[in-house]
């Protein structure tokens, strides 16, 4: 027995001297998308700089250099979340400045903005909100755990209340893509902190609904699943963003076009250089491309992914998962309206499409998840009430008790 003593005094010591480490296939992986983004913006966006009333003696760069100039923003955004412990967004006082931040922002569009946006069109407050929205939900969830998470009034309701208010107003703007997916990263965030089957069965019963609602509430939300429904009969009737969309893809066939060679962004693809990228992409790389541009977001969100899963704390774990799904859910919302598979969205491509907001947001993203898994593996605290079931089991590895257990 005396000899296992000196085991357990330096298992301490060798686990603290393990270097801090960096996911560098994430931050490959998502250098590569923004380059690929500055690359699809300076090809979409020479026709409409060129005739832009703003471009001064018709210049072909003036969105391209402004889309640089949104690189570099998110770049100090990822630095400064990379830099900065997560776990600060944990604190109470900072997870409910940051949630009032973006109410009052929202509430300012309504009031004063012009059109989605604030400060003549340069900041649209919807696309913080998704990430903002995370944090606070993280830290919410967080702090109550899986028993309290199922309770109905004292977890689901007022769940519910925080996210159906942002939901609300970001559907007034009207922006009803991001509205649906705030929605959206709201239900998974809380299946993933614990909830039970029959929770998960009633948040999809009310998301449903809610879908419902919006489609016989908005005017525009019933023309777009009703050109929906005609599509899936017969394509030819579809909304016709998709159906130049599908021309873009066949004129591309297996190796495309060639970089700067679509004719679809110069006639009749609508938004060619943010909601219509992809369609871009699959006439100037082609399917091969496109599988490409695929493969790139799978490996991002996968990284993503296990970062959660060897998250040191609750908080970490459940930040990394929202960010992951809420990127996963922007990618297929977007590539899947492309097609056809879904009704007409505005979500844009993460990385690719050109604009301010949702660059710099989505490049923050990556910082946090860069901050997340940068914590020493000593700094993980024993597994409690509060954690998720142990998805780390596969690797089978010895455990040390903690000061409370009976051995």
């Amino acid at each position: 027995m005396t000899a296992d003593i000196p085991v357990l005094q330096r298992e301490p010591q060798r686990m603290k001297s393990m270097p801090v480490r960096l996911d560098w296939q994430l931050l490959l992986v998502a250098t590569v998308l923004v380059l690929g983004g500055i690359l699809m913006v300076f090809s979409t966006t020479f026709d409409i700089s060129y005739r832009s009333p703003l471009s001064p003696h018709t210049s072909t760069t003036l969105l391209f250099y402004d889309h640089l100039q949104k690189v570099v923003l998110g770049l100090a955004a990822l630095l400064a979340c990379y830099s900065i412990n997560y776990r600060v967004a944990q604190r109470p006082v900072t997870a409910v400045l940051l949630i009032l931040a973006v109410g009052i922002s929202l509430i300012f569009v309504l009031v004063a903005g012009t059109g989605r946006a604030l400060l003549d069109g340069r900041i649209q407050p919807s696309e913080p909100a998704k990430l903002i929205t995370i944090i606070y939900l993280a830290a919410w969830l967080a702090a109550r755990g899986p028993d309290y998470v199922r309770d109905f009034w004292i977890g689901i309701l007022p769940y519910a209340i925080v996210v159906g208010v942002i939901v609300a107003l970001i559907f007034l703007q009207p922006d009803i893509s991001a509205a649906g997916t705030v929605l959206m990263i709201g239900a998974v965030m809380y299946v993933v902190a614990g909830a039970s089957l029959p929770q998960v069965a009633g948040a999809g019963l009310v998301a449903t609904l809610s879908g419902v609602a919006v489609v016989a509430l908005s005017t525009k939300g019933s023309l777009r699943w009703e050109s929906y429904m005609e599509g899936l009969r017969d394509i030819s009737q579809s909304h016709e963003h998709i159906q130049y969309a599908v021309i873009a893809f066949v004129k591309g066939g297996f190796f495309g076009a060639g970089l700067g060679n679509s004719s679809m962004k110069l006639t009749y693809l609508p938004f060619p250089h943010t909601d219509s990228v992809f369609a871009v992409i699959g006439e100037e790389f082609g399917l091969l491309g496109c599988v490409v541009m695929l493969v790139l977001f799978g490996l991002l969100i996968w990284r993503g992914a296990l970062i959660a899963i060897r998250s040191s704390d609750m908080f970490g774990y459940l930040l990394a998962a929202g960010i992951s799904c809420w990127l996963a859910l922007e990618v297929v919302i977007n590539v899947t309206v492309m097609v056809g598979l879904i009704p007409v969205a505005g979500n844009a491509l993460p990385f690719i499409s050109y604009g301010g907001s949702s660059l710099v947001v989505v490049m923050a993203a990556v910082g946090i998840l860069l901050n997340i898994s940068r914590s020493n593996i000593s700094e993980r605290p024993e597994r409690n009430v509060h954690t998720p079931p142990d998805l780390r089991r596969g690797n089978r590895r010895s455990r040390i008790s903690g000061a409370g257990s009976s051995s």
